[in-house]
């Protein structure tokens, strides 16, 4: 990733906002450019809850305890 101006981050959210608008209308979807964003946040906590380390599953991540588990039954 580039460094850019303000100008051009702003150009290019607007160019990426106009492409996912078009992506949805041609695909006739019920959902909106809002929608996407609600599922990039979404993403992004699901991506932290299984990859931040647990107390509760002895200071590792959902991730690593899967991978643990996975090791201990090959």
């Amino acid at each position: 990733m580039e460094i850019e101006t303000k100008q051009q981050i702003f150009e290019r959210r607007k160019e990426i906002e106009k492409g996912l608008l078009e992506m949805l209308k041609e695909t006739k979807s019920d959902f909106g450019l809002d929608d996407i964003k609600e599922i990039i946040v979404l993403e992004l906590v699901n991506d932290a809850w299984n990859y931040f380390l647990h107390k509760v599953i002895g200071g590792l991540s959902p991730a690593e305890k899967l991978l643990e588990h996975h090791q201990a039954h090959q």
